[in-house]
């Protein structure tokens, strides 16, 4: 009788720890972080960078300035999607980084600085081939 009940507990106890562990494996995969060693826009629109640059920091651009100090012309005419033109007058924190996206593709975000962590507001796919 003792048996049977030690059984029955370990088999439901063995079972109960199977179902955890495959929860524990559907929410790790939830988020695709990065595919073939890229990572995934979705992730970069959600992503603080220091997130982004614990998956990779093996970055080709990172530069940190203040709004203002730019223009919104050539390059930066893609912050007029998310910036008034009054916006570049003020002294708005602002990181841009440049990652590889695939053999053809770059993927640059642009950060703001929001208390101390960098948001990203901005995320811009171009081809490799494009010069500004």
């Amino acid at each position: 009788m003792v048996g049977i009940r030690l059984f029955s507990y370990i088999l439901v106890l063995s079972l109960f720890g199977c179902n955890q562990l495959k929860e524990e494996k559907k929410k790790i995969s939830v988020i695709p972080e990065h595919r073939n060693g890229f990572l995934e826009i979705e992730f970069l629109k959600e992503a603080p960078f220091y997130e982004a640059e614990r998956i990779n920091n093996l970055y080709l651009f990172n530069k940190e300035y203040l709004l203002y100090e730019i223009r919104p012309f050539f390059r930066y005419r893609i912050l007029l999607k998310v910036y008034d033109s009054s916006d570049f007058d003020k002294p708005i924190p602002m990181k841009e980084v440049t990652w590889e996206r695939s053999k053809n593709y770059n993927v640059t975000v642009f950060y703001q600085k929001k208390d101390t962590t960098w948001q990203p507001v901005l995320v811009d796919v171009v081809g490799k081939d494009v010069k500004f």
